[in-house]
C-alpha cells in the first residue's frame, strides 16, 4: 500500500509540477528571467505539496486499522525517489542532459529553494499525519 500511495502523491505533484512548468517557460521565463519565474513558482508548488500530503492523510487515515500497514515517512521518500527519477529523465531525453547536470545544474538561489522544497515534499505526508495524531 505505500508504493500505491507514494506514487500517487508523486503524480499529484509531478502532474501539477508539469502544468506549472509550462506556464513557467512560456510566459515567465521572458518577462522575469529564469530564476525569478521558478521562484515564483515555488509558492505554488508548495501549496499543491501541502494540499496533496493533506488528501493523502487523510484518505489513507480512513482505512481500517488491519489495513494501514503504510509509513508516511515511506510515503515522502517514494515519492522524492520517483520525483527525483522523472528529473533525470526529463533533463536526459528532452533537454540533452547528463545526470549530475539533471540533478545539480540549479541557479545558486532558486536552487536552493528548489532543494529545500524537495525536502518539504520528502516529509510533508509525515508531518500531516502527527498534525493529525495531534489533534485526535
Amino acid at each position: 500500500m505505500m508504493i500505491k500511495w507514494g506514487l500517487l502523491y508523486f503524480g499529484l505533484v509531478f502532474g501539477a509540477g508539469f502544468g506549472l512548468g509550462i506556464v513557467r517557460m512560456i510566459w515567465l521565463v521572458p518577462w522575469v528571467g529564469t530564476r525569478w519565474a521558478e521562484l515564483l513558482e515555488m509558492p505554488w508548488m508548495l501549496i499543491v505539496i501541502i494540499l496533496s500530503a493533506q488528501w493523502i492523510v487523510k484518505t489513507t487515515s480512513s482505512e481500517p486499522q488491519e489495513n494501514q500497514k503504510h509509513s508516511y515517512f515511506g510515503i515522502g521518500i517514494i515519492a522524492l525517489a520517483c520525483l527525483l527519477a522523472a528529473e533525470v529523465g526529463v533533463g536526459i531525453s528532452l533537454r540533452g542532459m547528463t545526470i549530475t547536470q539533471a540533478l545539480l545544474a540549479r541557479d545558486p538561489i532558486s536552487g536552493t529553494v528548489y532543494y529545500l522544497l524537495l525536502l518539504v515534499y520528502a516529509l510533508m505526508p509525515w508531518l500531516w499525519a502527527k498534525r493529525l495524531q495531534s489533534l485526535n
